[in-house]
């Protein structure tokens, strides 16, 4: 998915589900996750790597994954809690886990 398109697609999500400030939205870069929901830093982030080579529907699903982590709170992790506003937001409710356009190192420098 083009990055641009992926940005703005976060960034209407947030709004939608009342993740703003001071809540942000940012790239970085790992190559194994594909999301993250830093709770110190008050930022959803998705991989860059992984934005680049997945879908929009992929995309869609893991800011939804991180806003349910946002809104459900750090403590919930994958638990209950977690979960029923994962379903309610329409994102998977399960732990995702690795990357899957990273099961190896020599996959992703393929890739790249």
């Amino acid at each position: 998915m083009d990055l641009n398109a992926a940005q703005d697609l976060a960034h209407s999500l947030m709004a939608e589900y009342g993740v703003r400030a001071p809540w942000t939205f940012a790239f970085d870069n790992p190559t194994r996750r594909m999301g993250l929901s830093n709770f110190k830093k008050r930022c959803i982030s998705i991989s860059r790597h992984y934005t680049e080579h997945a879908t929009e529907a992929q995309v869609r699903d893991t800011v939804l994954h991180e806003i349910a982590h946002a809104i459900a709170g750090g403590r919930a992790q994958h638990g209950p809690q977690w979960k029923q506003v994962a379903k309610r937001i329409g994102a998977t409710p399960k732990a995702c886990g690795d990357n899957p356009f990273a099961s190896s190192e020599g996959e992703v420098a393929k890739l790249l």
